[in-house]
């Protein structure tokens, strides 16, 4: 199950390096990248996607896992968590 009903993807008019527009999740403003874990569909291999654009982030189908914000201090914020 998972809640992405107050999810909202927000383009903002800053661009990084490589002259792309950057979005950003609302309440986690400020992410320098994001982060996909999770295992496939087996239960066996784990697998670790990091993206700086939350649109990718949020696209990626997932199985079982969960999609992480990276703050600029380091820590990892929790955007959803999918159990299957």
């Amino acid at each position: 199950m998972t809640s992405n009903e107050n999810i909202e993807v927000v383009d903002t008019a800053e661009r990084d390096d490589d002259d792309r527009p950057r979005t950003e999740i609302a309440g986690f403003e400020g992410a320098i990248r994001y982060e996909v874990t999770g295992t496939r569909e087996c239960g066996r291999r784990r697998f670790k996607i990091i993206t700086r654009c939350a649109w990718t982030c949020m696209c990626i189908n997932i199985w079982r896992g969960t999609r992480w914000a990276v703050m600029p201090s380091g820590k990892r914020r929790v955007i959803t968590r999918v159990f299957n």
